[in-house]
């Protein structure tokens, strides 16, 4: 039912019911709480009381001391300061004979007493003031009634003590007292002391006398010290410094100066040592009661405060007011929080909305503009808020929701647009490269065509090979652009020419070493992505390996029908957190964004991999760097029809020691045959050529049976003499014979050398191998790098088939795909 009404409806009702009930209870409190404020009235009064009572004891005080001195020698007293005197002591009489007026004094009789005898005492004074202008009186006759009338005045501050309630009130105004009757001693001095210096003849007052109440000052005033409060004794030693506290050079001034003359009548025998007049005196003594009056008046007053609040203490007064006003409290709690449940609840729910949106929601779709694979999780975590009342609560709640609704959009339409912008950018930028480089290759394919000159043609194979790698980045961008690349592939396609094509697309791929690889063939569509995502990976190893290393491919099937290469590399490594982050990268790459990562090239290789359903995974080489696993489905491996565990030529680096590997056809050559400086003066001529190529088939006649790697145009009709690359070279001795029997014996079955075509990109200088195991289980065969010749020849018979598969009215098709392949 509360939650149709509305706020203001339900504020009343939070109102209603607690103000009834504290209506009910301060009427009660209020008639016990009168009687604590009678008696703490009672306590303020006497309070007060006290302190006219101190006024009039101090004006008394200085009346008594001007009138002691004018009795002695009128002419040493102006006449004006002794009215002043009487006037301002009939104003204190005045002032506390109101204060008397306004206790119940039959409810304190020793009060009511201390006050009758007081009254009595004042009543005597206008007569005392006859005598004294007359002159009818001594100055010990006017000390003495002086000093009947202040007694009975302080008899009325201890009546006021003994008939305090409160303890501390009681003590306050005792500590008070004391002080009171200290400065009576010391008022009683400076009345004697002042009389004497108006040369009084009268034999009642002497110095003794004087000696005798400044000693009782002085032990009123270490009492007060002693029983007094902390805040009051900080008071007096802060209001009356004394000698202790005072060097002598401050004796002469101020209120340390007056100090030290009323305290050194106790230090002299005569008056004729007094080195003061009697105006100074007058205005030490002045200062002197002042000062204490100070400290006794604010004494009282703290003990009228202390009255008030004690007495409102009391306990039959606090305890039944504190239970009722307990029971209000709980009865309005209750019933407010009944009723601000319906408001609390939808308001907390909106404001822990509003707050998650401004905290965690709203940053999240700012970082969805940069990191889009987070957008798709915003909305699956934005919920609306549930509120079932009706109220304004409710509408804000709804209308929040529409916000936050409208919100989201706004930010994916933003985030759609921006990432299609992106997308568009990149296409745009790639397909403009890819139209340059096309040009640019079909270009260099045209100087290479016509170009004889070896070391010239060397430097259009760099050429070409830069330009094939920047067409692998411009179809970089279109893989992170999300576009389709241009190039597919139909038919089947051997594993080692994908990893041929992708080890041409690497800048520094004299490094890459092929192992191993079984020989398999793998679907046409997969080819060309595969090969991106080979090159990539060896592109990495090498560049983040050192340059004197080698990068090593090997290849196998597994258990389920499919193929595992491994791409190794000997570098520094990856720390655990970056290969972690790595492989998440490869599993699940991300968008395109603002955020755009570092390691592009693994975002491509996660997007390429994924296309067809390939695991890309980094691990940690033995050897200390990185190895990457790539796992091909075996729904894209396609056997050969030879044995499919057939391995595939592995490919070893000489080793720096020529007597590490003794016997393996691979072997460093010997020192005599050193490595010739270009390619110009390595690659012979006309029946020189002829000789070089017959003596290399004579020296390998048991490479008819040797599995191997072939270059992607060997498998074009040609002479299976052609065809093969050789295990490698016998012992020098033997190389040295055969060496010479080519030259005396060419083979005229070996055309000659064609004219220059344009080249396959960077598949140049690969020393890819075969290796045999003999039936016994031992005797590795490999080779060494290719000498100039193999290079000429091999680079001749792969542009003869790339012609013959490029012409459109015959020829056989090369056996690496469809002519559009330009990789």
């Amino acid at each position: 039912m509360l939650s149709r009404f509305k706020v203001g409806t339900k504020l009343a009702a939070i109102l209603i019911a607690p103000l009834a009930v504290l209506v009910a209870v301060t009427s009660i409190g209020v008639r016990e709480r009168l009687d604590d404020s009678a008696a703490a009235l009672a306590d303020q009064r006497m309070a007060e009381l006290s302190q006219a009572g101190s006024d009039l004891v101090n004006s008394l005080q200085l009346e008594r001391m001007y009138s002691m001195a004018y009795t002695a020698n009128p002419e040493a007293v102006p006449r004006s300061e002794l009215d002043d005197r009487r006037a301002a002591t009939d104003a204190g009489e005045s002032a506390f004979g109101e204060m008397t007026m306004n206790l119940d004094l039959e409810s304190l009789p020793e009060l009511s007493a201390a006050l009758a005898e007081s009254e009595s005492a004042t009543g005597a004074l206008p007569s005392i003031r006859e005598d004294v202008d007359s002159g009818n009186s001594s100055t010990s006759t006017v000390e003495e009634e002086y000093t009947a009338i202040i007694d009975a005045l302080l008899a009325v501050s201890t009546a006021v003590v003994d008939s305090a309630s409160s303890v501390d009130f009681a003590q306050e105004l005792a500590a008070a007292e004391v002080l009171s009757d200290s400065k009576e001693a010391t008022a009683l001095e400076a009345g004697l002391v002042a009389a004497l210096l108006a040369e009084s003849t009268d034999p009642g007052i002497s110095l003794a006398q004087a000696q005798e109440a400044l000693a009782e000052a002085e032990r009123l005033e270490a009492l007060f010290l002693d029983t007094a409060p902390e805040d009051a004794v900080e008071l007096f030693g802060s209001e009356m410094p004394t000698l202790s506290s005072v060097g002598d050079e401050e004796l002469s001034e101020g209120d340390s100066a007056q100090h030290y003359m009323l305290s050194s009548i106790g230090s002299i025998t005569s008056m004729d040592q007094v080195t003061f007049t009697l105006d100074e005196w007058f205005e030490a003594a002045e200062t002197r009661f002042e000062s204490l009056l100070t400290v006794e008046s604010r004494m009282i007053s703290t003990a009228g405060a202390g009255a008030i609040i004690a007495r409102s203490e009391a306990d039959r007064t606090a305890r039944l007011y504190i239970a009722w006003t307990a029971v209000a409290i709980v009865v309005a709690l209750a019933a407010a929080y009944l009723v601000s449940r319906s408001i609390t609840r939808p308001l907390g729910r909106l404001t822990t909305a509003a707050r998650e949106l401004s905290s965690k929601e709203l940053p999240r779709l700012v970082e969805s503009l940069r990191s889009p694979e987070v957008g798709h999780e915003v909305r699956a975590d934005l919920k609306e808020i549930e509120v079932s009342s009706s109220d304004e609560i409710g509408e804000l709640a709804d209308a929040f929701n529409r916000v936050q609704e409208t919100t989201l959009e706004v930010a994916e339409e933003q985030a759609n647009m921006l990432r299609r912008g992106i997308s568009e950018i990149f296409v745009s930028l790639a397909r403009r490269n890819q139209t340059l480089l096309d040009r640019q290759i079909e270009f260099i394919d045209e100087l290479e065509a016509h170009e004889e000159e070896p070391d010239q043609l060397e430097n259009l194979f760099k050429l070409d090979h830069l330009a094939t790698r920047m067409r692998r980045n411009a179809e970089s961008l279109l893989v992170l652009a999300g576009a389709e690349p241009p190039r597919r592939r139909g038919r089947p396609v051997a594993l080692a020419d994908v990893v041929r094509v992708a080890v041409g697309e690497v800048e520094d791929f004299q490094r890459i070493s092929l192992l191993a690889l079984d020989e398999v063939t793998i679907s046409g569509n997969v080819a060309v992505d595969l090969a991106h995502v080979l090159s990539e990976l060896m592109e990495n190893a090498t560049q983040f390996s050192p340059p004197e290393t080698m990068v090593e491919i090997v290849g196998h099937r597994n258990g389920d029908g499919g193929y595992v290469l491994s791409v190794a590399d000997q570098g520094i490594g990856m720390a655990p957190e970056q290969l972690a982050e790595a492989n998440r990268q490869l599993a699940k790459p991300p968008l395109v964004g603002l955020s755009l990562a570092r390691s592009l090239g693994f975002i491509v290789v996660g997007r390429l991999s994924a296309r067809f359903g390939i695991e890309v995974q980094l691990t940690t080489s033995p050897s200390g760097g990185v190895t990457a696993l790539v796992t091909i489905p075996a729904s894209h491996v396609i056997a050969d029809d030879g044995d499919p565990t057939a391995t595939l030529p592995v490919v070893r680096h000489p080793s720096m020691d020529p007597h590490e590997g003794r016997g393996l056809a691979w072997q460093s050559l010997p020192p005599e045959d050193p490595e010739p400086a270009s390619l110009r003066a390595a690659i012979p001529e006309g029946a020189e050529f002829d000789a070089g190529i017959a003596s290399l088939i004579e020296s390998a006649p048991h490479t008819e049976n040797l599995a191997r790697i072939e270059m992607p145009e060997e498998r074009v009709s040609k002479p299976p003499a052609a065809r093969t690359l050789f295990a490698g070279q016998p012992p020098p001795e033997e190389a040295e014979t055969a060496g010479a029997d080519s030259t005396r014996s060419p083979s005229t079955d070996v055309p000659p050398l064609p004219k220059r075509r344009p080249a396959e990109r960077a598949l140049r200088d690969i020393s890819v191998s075969p290796v045999r195991t003999g039936a016994s289980g031992a005797g590795l065969a490999g080779t060494r790098q290719r000498s100039p010749e193999e290079v000429r020849r091999m680079l001749s018979r792969y542009r003869t088939g790339l012609k013959r598969g490029r012409t459109p009215d015959g020829g056989t098709a090369p056996s690496n795909g469809s002519g559009n392949d330009t990789t």
